[in-house]
């Protein structure tokens, strides 16, 4: 497992307060309390903590976890 998505594993939990498991294939629908608007600020938290800056319209295009940390990786290459 890449070392970013077990960071995301960790921010996730944190954010949402829950045990459940969490792979490349969990979606905002697995999560209790995922709407729009903690996307929204669980977002500025991933931010925050990998220090990248996602492109507006990706942030609600991504479809998954594994989505998420693909993109991140992607925006450190290109720091």
């Amino acid at each position: 497992m890449s070392a970013n998505i077990e960071k995301l594993q960790q921010v996730i939990s944190s954010y949402f307060g829950t045990s459940e498991p969490i792979d490349e294939s969990t979606v905002a629908a697995d999560i209790d309390g995922w709407d729009s608007l903690a996307h929204a600020s669980l977002m500025i938290r991933v931010e925050e903590e990998f220090d990248v800056q996602f492109p507006m319209e990706a942030i609600w295009k991504l479809k998954n976890v594994g989505e998420m940390a693909s993109l991140i990786a992607k925006l450190r290459e290109g720091a």
